[in-house]
């Protein structure tokens, strides 16, 4: 009888269209949000996707790590949609 893998949690930030730089950057001058999509959770065959923002990055991965998150913090944590 085949077991049931364990979760698997991957996280990929690469900075895609991220810059420091605001002059001539029209992203950063319209403060617009970074918006990502973000594979939250695999039960069975069905992932469940949700919506997030840059802010919510270091949310996440506070809460895989289980390290309670300041209250400075804007973003939130998308785990707990499972």
């Amino acid at each position: 009888m085949l077991k049931r893998p364990k979760p698997l949690v991957l996280l990929i930030l690469d900075g895609f269209w991220y810059t420091q730089e605001t002059e001539n950057n029209a992203i950063a001058m319209a403060n617009t949000p970074y918006w990502i999509k973000l594979l939250v959770y695999v039960r069975g065959d069905k992932p469940l996707l949700s919506w997030g923002s840059l802010s919510d990055l270091a949310p996440i991965m506070l809460a895989i790590l289980g390290i309670e998150q300041s209250s400075e913090m804007t973003g939130k944590s998308l785990l707990g949609l499972v």
